[in-house]
């Protein structure tokens, strides 16, 4: 999750950390975590039909909707993945 705040801090885009999804206040979601276990980016990952290969690197990056706000959902395999 630090290299992708960095990245985005790096290319000036403005963004608010949330400590959930319904107290986010911006009009554009971007959830980020793992593609398995019980956080939200691996209970999300199944319904926007995508999968993660589990290997180094690897992340799935798709557009969804969650609750009418539109989202970028990123989930890659394990946390150094």
């Amino acid at each position: 999750m630090d290299e992708i705040t960095r990245a985005l801090k790096e290319k000036q885009v403005y963004f608010e950390e949330a400590k959930s999804l319904e107290s986010a206040t911006g009009k554009t979601l971007l959830i980020a975590g793992l593609a398995r276990g019980n956080g939200i980016a691996a209970r999300l990952l199944p319904n926007a039909d995508r999968s993660v290969p589990n290997v180094p690197e690897a992340l799935a990056i798709q557009r969804i909707q969650y609750k009418r706000k539109p989202a970028w959902l990123i989930a890659g395999p394990t946390i150094a993945g």
